[in-house]
């Protein structure tokens, strides 16, 4: 089996209760851990998994532009806006949400 190149791509981290949630930008993978190492750690497996898929599948090039790009920038920035709660309501032995504002 060839081998694949080495890529750097970015991960964001962010606790959502009593998880921690990841996130691959570039591709949009998702995975999530107990604390933000395991995260991170299970995000790596999920975009190698992702990558060696988009790859058999052949639309990996449909990522080069964003997985190649010398140029990456994060940042962080604060906004106004509205809080949103959720509840969660017993209808015929299945829990849905229902959003509340």
């Amino acid at each position: 089996m060839k081998s694949m190149e080495k890529l750097n791509v970015t991960a964001i981290i962010w606790q959502e209760d009593d998880v921690y949630v990841s996130k691959c930008p570039e591709l949009e993978v998702a995975s999530a851990g107990d604390t933000p190492e395991e995260a991170l750690e299970n995000l790596k497996e999920a975009v190698e998994l992702y990558l060696e898929n988009a790859k058999a599948l052949g639309i990996l090039n449909d990522f080069a532009a964003s997985l190649h790009s010398q140029n990456k920038f994060t940042s962080t920035f604060g906004v106004e806006g509205e809080q949103t709660s959720f509840c969660f309501i017993k209808q015929d032995h299945k829990t849905s949400p229902k959003s509340r504002i």
